[in-house]
């Protein structure tokens, strides 16, 4: 009886450890997004951003970078020619329609800064800086 009695035991702490761990992992899983998950590149390894333009928007219409972070910005012009115009950046970008245009962002300046794109085609894209990454 006594070993039947240390099998039940044993089953029953295996059981709840499994449990523990299970709940642990999915409360990983289904773990909420927060604005630092959303950064752009932040403790990540990306280097690009997809940016598409169509109907006078750009989607994503924002995004993040690090101070002093380097990404690749891909603009593509799906239904008409865009001017992108990031001007605290100094960029200022035809991107015709059908194609895809390259252009190297760098964070050098902490805040957020509007880009436009057409009339009613307008973003912002916020460089964040070390302080701001461990709020």
């Amino acid at each position: 009886m006594a070993k039947t009695d240390k099998n039940k035991t044993f089953l029953i702490v295996a059981i709840f450890f499994l449990l523990v761990v299970a709940i642990f992992a999915s409360s990983t899983f289904f773990r909420k997004t927060s604005t630092q998950d959303l950064r752009v590149g932040a403790n990540t390894s990306e280097s690009a951003i997809f940016v598409t333009a169509s109907d006078d928007a750009l989607s994503p219409s924002y995004f993040e970078l690090g101070h002093f972070d380097t990404r690749q910005l891909n603009i593509t012009a799906v239904d008409k020619e865009y001017v992108f115009q990031l001007p605290e950046f100094g960029i200022d970008e035809v991107i015709p329609m059908g194609q895809t245009k390259q252009v190297e962002l760098v964070g050098l300046a902490v805040g957020t800064h509007e880009f436009i794109c057409g009339e009613t085609c307008r973003g912002s894209v916020t460089v964040y800086g070390k302080s701001d990454e461990e709020n």
